[in-house]
């Protein structure tokens, strides 16, 4: 039976998740697997900053991983979607998410794949991360 994980991430995300009848994150059959992250900060705010965004939306990862006594280095996947960010293509910017997934996740070496959308939720989106956790 699967099991929502409630965080602490985010009240603006925690009542978010709700508000569609959904979870930040589901145990189910071993795994964890985790909603899509946004780059929103621990104050809620929004950098503007695609870098930053990629390092605020790992940690959120690293949290509810926390919160769910899993393991950061048991992550097996990874899906990325970010939005055109101005760079001249798109390995601009994988390059930067990478980066900043290596400095947040160090241990994590899961397969990803990694899509360009044309907007994400909000305009000011950025990007966004699932993953699924081996528990």
């Amino acid at each position: 039976m699967p099991t929502e994980i409630v965080t602490q991430n985010s009240p603006l995300m925690d009542g978010f998740y709700q508000s569609i009848g959904s979870s930040e994150a589901v145990k189910a059959n071993g795994f964890l697997f985790i909603s899509g992250c946004v780059g929103f900060d621990a104050d809620n705010n929004l950098p503007d900053d695609f870098r930053a965004q990629c390092r605020n939306a790992f940690a959120q990862i690293r949290n509810v991983i926390a919160q769910a006594n899993g393991d950061p280095g048991r992550i097996v996947q990874l899906m990325t979607f970010s939005i055109d960010t101005g760079h001249e293509n798109m390995m601009d910017d994988l390059s930067i998410l990478f980066e900043e997934k290596a400095t947040v996740i160090p241990e994590c070496k899961a397969a990803v794949s990694s899509l360009r959308a044309l907007a994400l939720a909000l305009p000011t989106i950025k990007v966004e991360i699932q993953a699924v956790v081996a528990l």
